[in-house]
């Protein structure tokens, strides 16, 4: 999240994670706190969390690994 209105999301999140220019009271809340939207935050969310065990290089150009990365997404934000 990065506005105050991501709060109630924030609050029922498993892992909550807050972007660096984010609201001061979601950064007080949030598990972690990401680099700024300007600075890739979000690229970096999904790179830390999602994408550890890929090499990211490799998803853009192998198309068998797609299937593999949208299942870990689906799967992740299932159980997160």
């Amino acid at each position: 999240g990065d506005a105050r209105n991501d709060t109630p999301l924030l609050n029922v999140c498993g892992l909550r994670i807050a972007m660096g220019n984010a609201d001061d009271k979601l950064k007080r809340i949030a598990h972690y706190i990401a680099p700024s939207v300007e600075d890739d935050g979000v690229a970096h969310v999904v790179e830390k969390f999602i994408l550890n065990e890929f090499d990211v290089d490799t998803l853009g150009r192998s198309a068998s690994s797609t299937p593999n990365f949208f299942h870990k997404l689906v799967n992740f934000f299932h159980y997160h």
